[in-house]
C-alpha cells in the first residue's frame, strides 16, 4: 500500500473467538501495540531505499519506538486480576522485545494459533507478528510497573538462545547516537505512585518460540507425498536493487 500503515493508517483488527479454550482463564481483555516510528513521511523514505544511491539495500533507520502509538503509556489495572494481553507488533521494519518488570507472561497463542501454556519474562515479535499471553497481577498495590518495548537493532534472533551473545548480523545499517530504541509503558496500580524507570539489560533472552506447543494436539503428518526445495539468495544487483 505504498506505506500508509508506517505513516498512522494502522490499528490492531481484533477477532473474538467464541470457543476460545482459555476463555474462563482471564478477566479482561487488552490490546496493546509495539511499532517503530519515522519523522520522516514513507513516500521519500521508499524513494531513496529503492534507488541506485542506495545499492545495498540498506532499510531507512526508524526514529523511535511506540506502545500502543505513543511513549509513556500508561494501563490502569487491579490487583489479583488475570489480563489477556494481546500484543501485536505493527511496526514497518524493528522486531521488538517486550517484557513487564515484576510479572510473569504466560503465552497461550501466536499469530491465531493457540498453544499450551508456556511462562516467560520476555518474548521478541518480528514485524506484524502477534502473541496473546495471560498477566496476573500482584496482590497488593504499592508499586507500579514497567513494561518495556525494544526494538532489535542487531537482527531476528536465532531459535538456540544459546548462540544468542554470539549473533551480530545486523539489522539497522547504522545506529544513529541520537537513537533510543526503547519505549517504556506501566501497569498502574496505584495512581498516586510514582512509575519507576525500567531496569536496564545487558543482554536480551527472549522465549525460543520452537519449543511452543500447539494446543490442538493435531500429529505432524508421518510422510509426505511431494518435496520441494526452494533455495532463496539476497544479493546486491549493483543497480539499487536487491
Amino acid at each position: 500500500m505504498r506505506g500508509q500503515y508506517p505513516d498512522g493508517l494502522r490499528g490492531q483488527y481484533v477477532i473474538n473467538d467464541p470457543e476460545n479454550p482459555y476463555r474462563s482463564k482471564y478477566d479482561e481483555e487488552v490490546a496493546i501495540t509495539l511499532s517503530d516510528w519515522y519523522h520522516d513521511e514513507m513516500p521519500g523514505l521508499l524513494a531513496s531505499f529503492i534507488s541506485v544511491s542506495n545499492p545495498t539495500g540498506a532499510e531507512p533507520v526508524p526514529n523511535s519506538a511506540l506502545m500502543n502509538d505513543t511513549q509513556n503509556f500508561t494501563l490502569p489495572v487491579r490487583p489479583d486480576t488475570t489480563y489477556y494481553f494481546r500484543l501485536a507488533n505493527i511496526g514497518a521494519f524493528a522486531g521488538q522485545y517486550f517484557w513487564i518488570e515484576g510479572h510473569t507472561m504466560t503465552i497461550i497463542e501466536v499469530d491465531g494459533v493457540y498453544t499450551e501454556p508456556a511462562e516467560t519474562d520476555m518474548i521478541y515479535l518480528t514485524a506484524a507478528q502477534r502473541y496473546g499471553v495471560l498477566v496476573t497481577t500482584r496482590n497488593d498495590s504499592s508499586s507500579n510497573f514497567a513494561m518495556v518495548g525494544s526494538m532489535d537493532t542487531v537482527s531476528i534472533p536465532p531459535a538456540d538462545t544459546n548462540t544468542l551473545l554470539n549473533y551480530q548480523q545486523d539489522l539497522f545499517d547504522t545506529i544513529p547516537e541520537s537513537l533510543n530504541p526503547n519505549v517504556t509503558g506501566w501497569l498502574i496500580y496505584d495512581d498516586n505512585v510514582a512509575k519507576p524507570s525500567p531496569a536496564l539489560l545487558d543482554t536480551f533472552k527472549p522465549f525460543d518460540d520452537y519449543t511452543l506447543v500447539p494446543q490442538d494436539g493435531l500429529e505432524i503428518y508421518s510422510n509426505v507425498d511431494y518435496s520441494f526445495n526452494l533455495d532463496l539468495k539476497m544479493d546486491n544487483l549493483g543497480d539499487g536493487a536487491n
